[in-house]
């Protein structure tokens, strides 16, 4: 059975690949008449159908059904001249090898088509998953777009209010300046407040431009971050060391704050000076004044007494 099997292969093998040559054609007759012999097809003209629709389906290669049939008529025309008809009947060997012609001819057929949905479908997976990216592409795009403009109204909003607190809070500034200007006439009381509340404000500035950049998903550079692996007195004095070289580098805010700080703290030690200084003096006075009451209780003068009073004593 494996033998009859291995000749009706090398027949179809040889009928799909080889080439329209004379010699070709006259050893293809000669096998399909072998194959005829051994598949016992004649008399009863039992075909192999489903070998050879098997074989054609898990041929690999591409098979070309208008060279296979041209080459299959010139095979069956010599079919004709070695077993020429008898009368209008055709010869038994002639009638076989057109069925068996007619079944590869329609088995190659049936491929092709199938094949060719095959690709075709294959061809519209494709695309589909091409179609599916590029949506996706599409909707990422939208998705980031959305957010982008999202983070654009906060963003404008966060600006507007920005400017709003700013130019508010330098009004109010300025009314508070004028009226401890009025209220007192100290310098170091006036450079405390003034610089307290500009801390103040450009601490608030300072919140809101962090939060509109961590909105747009910006990121900021901490410059006065201590690294935390070892925290000891020599970590802290190099930290503090480096952070003084790099004063070129620090940032607007951070020069203001200092400025500001040292500003508030020098203030700070004046009015707490002045403080003390008016205390003392203040103290100093009304120690005064009580010795002096105490003296004039002890000699008996009278420091109240008027001239017209003093003439009508006795």
């Amino acid at each position: 059975m494996e033998i009859q099997g291995n000749i009706l292969d090398e027949f179809l093998k040889r009928l799909i690949t080889s080439p329209a040559s004379k010699e070709a054609i006259q050893s293809l007759l000669e096998a399909f008449e072998e194959v005829v012999k051994i598949r016992k097809c004649l008399p009863n003209f039992d075909i192999p159908y489903d070998d050879i629709t098997e074989f054609i389906y898990q041929y690999n290669g591409d098979i070309n059904i208008d060279d296979l049939e041209s080459l299959m008529g010139q095979v069956e025309k010599l079919c004709i001249k070695k077993f020429p008809n008898d009368s209008s009947n055709k010869h038994p060997t002639h009638k076989c090898f057109y069925k068996f012609k007619q079944h590869i001819y329609l088995a190659t057929t049936q491929k092709n088509y199938i094949q060719k949905i095959s690709e075709d479908a294959s061809k519209i997976a494709k695309q589909a998953e091409k179609d599916a990216t590029y949506a996706k592409k599409q909707a990422g795009k939208a998705k980031k777009l959305t957010q982008g403009m999202v983070a654009n109204y906060v963003s404008i909003l966060g600006i507007f209010a920005t400017i709003i607190i700013t130019v508010f809070g330098g009004i109010n500034l300025i009314s508070s300046t004028v009226k401890l200007l009025e209220d007192n006439s100290r310098l170091s009381f006036l450079v405390f407040v003034v610089s307290f509340l500009m801390a103040c404000l450009l601490t608030l500035v300072r919140m809101l431009t962090t939060w509109i950049s961590s909105i747009n998903r910006f990121e900021e550079k901490d410059e006065t971050t201590l690294n935390e692996k070892e925290i000891s007195i020599k970590a802290v004095w190099t930290w503090f060391t480096n952070t003084l070289g790099n004063i070129v580098n620090w940032s607007l805010y951070t020069k203001a704050m200092l400025f500001l700080g040292i500003l508030i703290i020098g203030s700070l030690i004046c009015i707490i000076c002045n403080s003390n200084a008016v205390f003392h003096k203040n103290g100093f006075t009304e120690f005064d004044d009580m010795k002096k009451v105490h003296n004039q209780s002890t000699t008996g003068i009278n420091i109240n007494i008027n001239p017209e009073e003093k003439k009508n004593a006795p």
